[in-house]
């Protein structure tokens, strides 16, 4: 991993997580897993006020429902992914920014072919709201808590006007305030932008 210490963005205190940090968790209603990326949570079995987690969809299943979550999901690989919302299918997209709904509402997932997986940003809606988006460029956001995680290729972070991370493939910074992003050529990252309510 090539990165400057967190120290160097003083008392924002940034992180950034390896790959290998990522853990693979049971979809809540049993019918998938997901990797999750980055949460809030303390330590593995403490509840989160947030998460980003990638998820596979092999096929057609009913999302796990959860009360007082906003979500936001974005297409990561694969031909496609619809999610049907009150007997309308919407497709899920590939780039910019997320579909957004309601943890509470019952959706299906139905995937186009095999190798579909989506990235997906949860927020407990007393506590945070925020965006969910995909670039393969140079993208710049605020928050306060802004999650970038690099999916094909590094991705170079500017915090506060200053270069001092260089993200590696699969892994994930956690910082706040003005972020910029850097995507290498060929390579995406998701964008988590969150703001305290």
């Amino acid at each position: 991993m090539n990165t400057t210490h967190a120290e160097s963005f003083d008392d924002h205190a940034p992180r950034v997580l390896a790959a290998s940090h990522a853990r693979r968790v049971a979809w809540k209603n049993g019918l998938g897993t997901t990797l999750e990326i980055a949460t809030d949570a303390t330590h593995v079995d403490a509840p989160w006020l947030w998460r980003l987690a990638i998820a596979d969809v092999p096929k057609t299943a009913a999302f796990s429902q959860y009360l007082r979550i906003d979500r936001a999901i974005l297409l990561l690989d694969g031909a496609g992914l619809a999610l049907i919302r009150d007997g309308v299918s919407m497709r899920v997209p590939d780039r910019g920014r997320a579909l957004e709904f309601a943890g509470e509402e019952e959706c299906i997932g139905v995937p186009t072919g095999v190798g579909v997986r989506d990235i997906n940003l949860m927020m407990q809606r007393d506590h945070w709201r925020g965006s969910l988006e995909l670039i393969a460029a140079t993208h710049e956001t605020r928050g306060d808590c802004v999650v970038v995680h690099a999916i094909d290729k590094a991705a170079s972070i500017t915090m506060h006007g200053r270069t001092a991370i260089t993200l590696a493939r699969g892994e994930t910074f956690i910082g706040a305030g003005v972020v910029r992003i850097e995507c290498q050529v060929h390579g995406r990252a998701a964008i988590a932008s969150l703001i305290r309510k």
